[in-house]
């Protein structure tokens, strides 16, 4: 009777192998068996657990093996890298486009965000040695655009990778900025664009913000990081910090309450307001 099951068992395992790769060829599917093990790694469990309830005990076993092995040549996978390469993503800007709601989603390496022309809402010349391309997803609803653009590079062990980012925003949209990424470099000048809210959540990192003179609010949290801020003359600025060990060095501040407050922000009706969240941080604050 356990032959019997054991025999049915892997033959419905092969019928469904024979099912996916016929499916493939016909076009009806395209997923890599190895980038698709991360979403549907849970049917070699299944499968597993099915097996015992018919007490086949054996062909549990293989289903479990199988899934383990598939699932080790995936995260191989993952910490391999390619050959170095220079690409292009971009999001071109269309009549009625009045708002950005964008999401960066980065790692390690090198991230340069400023101004760029009035024809893409986004435009990205990315130099890397990551196996795949980032991620591009972009919807309009109305006049307002969402954004994500997002790496899927592993992390590499034996090979090092070099990543970076030289990101453009048009001068002519209003955006919400939200930016994740851990051990980078980031410089981010907004002179020139319209940003009204930006959130940003960083590792370990040497982050320069150079802001407009718009009215921008900020949320920075971020881990054992130097921090640069500079602002125009004259503008007014309010800055919260909260954390552990901070080095603070702001010139042309006053601390009130616990809060920073430049000289000019009582007399400056558009202010920039900053709350940050810091671990082991300094953090400067400027003038330009």
């Amino acid at each position: 009777m356990k032959k019997a099951s054991a025999r049915s068992f892997l033959g419905f395992f092969f019928i469904l192998i024979g099912i996916y790769f016929v499916f493939k060829i016909m076009g009806v599917v395209n997923l890599s068996v190895w980038s698709g093990f991360k979403t549907f790694w849970p049917i070699g469990v299944i499968l597993a657990g099915i097996a015992l309830l018919f007490k086949s005990r054996f062909m549990a076993f293989v289903f479990l093996l199988i899934t383990v092995l598939i699932g080790a040549v995936y995260v191989t996978d993952m910490f391999e890298v390619g050959d170095l390469r220079k690409t292009n993503l971009e999001v071109p800007a269309l009549e009625g486009d009045k708002t950005v709601d964008l999401l960066l989603n980065y790692g390690a390496g090198n991230m340069d965000i400023r101004k760029g022309d009035e024809y893409y809402l986004i435009s990205n010349i990315i130099e890397t040695n990551d196996k795949e391309d980032p991620t591009l997803e972009y919807e309009r609803t109305g006049s307002d655009v969402d954004i994500f653009m997002g790496r899927q590079g592993g992390v590499a062990v034996w090979k090092q990778i070099k990543d970076s980012w030289d990101i453009t925003l048009s001068p002519n949209i209003v955006y919400d900025v939200e930016i994740d990424y851990g051990a980078a470099d980031m410089n981010f000048n907004m002179t020139g664009l319209v940003v009204k809210n930006l959130q940003i959540d960083s590792g370990a990192t040497s982050t320069k913000l150079l802001f407009s003179n718009y009215p921008t609010k900020a949320q920075i949290a971020t881990g054992a990081s130097t921090l640069n801020l500079m602002f125009p003359e004259g503008s007014g600025v309010m800055i919260d910090v909260d954390g552990g060990a901070i080095s603070t060095n702001f010139n042309g501040f006053s601390k009130k309450d616990g809060v920073y407050y430049s000289d000019d922000y009582e007399s400056d009706k558009s202010n920039i307001e900053i709350k940050i969240d810091a671990g082991a941080s300094t953090i400067n604050a400027g003038f330009y």
